[in-house]
């Protein structure tokens, strides 16, 4: 900024106004306006970098990590996306609008980017209690509720997660592990009846 000067021996004193506007002027960035009492000083700004960032991209959200997604573009290629704002709407297969970082910025070299938008959703997968809702993921087809024979399954949860993809209007599908087991499986075979 300004050239470092030695004030020792000197009396330092406030600049006034005028001088401050004065030096601002000389540096880059700013220009002066005006003369006389009817003087102004501007910032200018450069856009440069934001006229190189492309427009919104649409992508594919294919992972979620705390506050980043992973979005894959039309063209395969996956890059980390941080929300816009301070909470992520984004789940495992949403739809959304993105922007590649401008170039300097972020950490990789173009490997990620802003999530801007989430598009609408066909549904919604989650789970709710008295405290929270967790949502899980959207635009789902199917959903798979694996269960194991042993140790013995929770109904409850199994009826919990039948509940929440019929609210979504998502087909479960229910599979039982553990064939390898045969009496824990026959047990596990016949709670499961009810829901054939």
């Amino acid at each position: 900024m300004f050239p470092k000067k030695d004030w020792s021996g000197q009396t330092r004193r406030a600049l006034t106004a005028t001088e401050v506007v004065a030096r601002l002027a000389e540096l880059q960035g700013w220009t002066l306006c005006g003369d006389g009492a009817d003087v102004a000083i501007e910032k200018t700004y450069r856009f440069a970098a934001m006229a190189e960032a492309p427009a919104h991209l649409e992508g594919l959200v294919v992972a979620s990590h705390g506050r980043h997604c992973v979005v894959e573009s039309a063209d395969g290629q996956r890059r980390i996306c941080h929300p816009r704002g301070k909470k992520s709407q984004a789940v495992v297969g949403d739809r959304v609008l993105w922007r590649p970082a401008a170039p300097g910025q972020g950490r990789g070299q173009g490997d990620e980017g802003t999530i801007e938008r989430v598009q609408e959703r066909r549904n919604l997968f989650y789970r709710q209690d008295e405290v929270r809702t967790k949502s899980f993921a959207a635009n789902l087809d199917q959903v798979l509720i694996l269960i194991a024979a042993e140790p013995v399954f929770s109904e409850s949860q199994l009826v919990r997660a039948l509940i929440a993809a019929e609210a979504a209007q998502i087909t479960p599908l229910i599979a039982l592990n553990k064939r390898d087991l045969v009496e824990p499986f026959a047990r596990a075979w016949e709670r499961l009846w009810p829901y054939r």
